[in-house]
């Protein structure tokens, strides 16, 4: 049997506790230009939050952040990061995006780092994103995009052999844009983050004409 997704992410987030995670400079050019389109109104969904790096590094930008991740143990180990910075404006939940506590066009910006390619149901995941944005929000995300030519896509079939890894779809760039696109966003602009990863950097907004 596959592990489930929650636990893989719980152990993943127990090796890595209290480990002091310094921001890549790539990452820390993406933060810069995701400051350019929040402003301190602004109310943030961050969607598999992990443990906290990104949220942590914009909360002083935005009025408030709701992060949420299906992994009790990222959460724990992002709530502490976020009291090391002393960081009040995070409400770390452990909810499903899908949770009917949110409500439609609540979001001025909703953010997803490294989760698009782990959904098996990703288009339902993009519509749902379209319904919690506001007209006019941003969705604004980074994916490794494994199809192109990387390592891992080569590796990927026997890795999943052994069962010790969630669900990964191997996208191509332009058609993670295209899948993007075609559920109701269009797009502001694009970036390739590393090369080496073909980690694919997307900033959308949505388009309320669907």
């Amino acid at each position: 049997m596959m592990y489930s997704t929650e636990k893989f992410w719980d152990n993943i987030a127990q090796k890595g506790a209290g480990q002091d995670v310094r921001i890549s400079d790539s990452l820390m050019e993406v933060v810069k230009n995701i400051r350019k389109y929040l402003s301190k109104d602004h109310k943030i969904l961050d969607f598999a939050c992990g443990s906290g790096t990104l949220c942590a590094e914009l909360a002083d930008r935005v009025e408030n952040i709701v992060a949420i991740d299906i992994s009790s143990v990222m959460l724990e180990n992002a709530k502490k990061k976020a009291e090391l910075y002393n960081i009040n404006n995070i409400s770390f939940q452990h909810k499903s995006i899908f949770d009917e506590s949110f409500k439609h066009e609540t979001f001025d910006g909703i953010m997803a780092f490294n989760v698009l390619h782990l959904l098996e149901n990703a288009d339902e995941v993009l519509r749902r994103i379209h319904q919690l944005l506001k007209p006019g929000g941003y969705f604004i995300s980074k994916t490794p995009c494994i199809a192109e030519k990387t390592l891992l896509n080569w590796m990927l079939p026997f890795i999943q052999k052994i069962k010790k890894v969630p669900f990964i779809k191997r996208f191509k760039m332009d058609e993670l844009e295209s899948f993007v696109i075609q559920n109701g966003f269009e797009k502001a602009e694009s970036k390739i983050i590393n090369h080496k990863s073909a980690s694919y950097y997307l900033v959308t907004f949505k388009n309320n004409a669907v």
